[in-house]
């Protein structure tokens, strides 16, 4: 009874049971190891087009990447936006603005939950 109570609990974080044996009906008696998937989250400032790979590499390999647009000029973060879109596009990435400089790709199963909604006033995105 405790074991189930523990794994839905788990189950709720985003936990995985490592002792799972594919078995869904049965109780087990011992211990539960219960393990967190990891997540990794890089921070990006590009100053060209150029660092672009290294920051598409990180979303493909399913680690979150936010993006601050500091260092580049309206242009720059036009053609940065466009092309890590496409590449969010080709895994399944989700893409969210943070602030008027920086945005964030997270892969498919990374969830982000925004508490209050983002306001921007008299600032454009471009």
């Amino acid at each position: 009874m405790a074991q189930g109570i523990i794994k839905k609990f788990g189950s709720a974080l985003g936990w995985e049971d490592e002792n799972s044996t594919g078995d869904e009906g049965g109780e087990r008696s011992g211990p539960v190891l219960l393990t967190r998937p990891q997540f990794k989250l890089a921070l990006f400032t590009p100053r060209e087009f150029s660092d672009l790979k290294d920051i598409a590499d990180a979303l493909l390999n399913k680690s979150g990447v936010v993006i601050s647009f500091e260092k580049v000029d309206t242009n720059l973060r036009r053609r940065i936006i466009d092309y890590m879109n496409g590449a969010g596009y080709a895994v399944g990435a989700h893409v969210e603005k943070i602030t008027e400089q920086s945005v964030i790709y997270t892969p498919e199963n990374a969830v982000i939950e925004n508490e209050r909604p983002v306001t921007v006033r008299n600032k454009k995105w471009f």
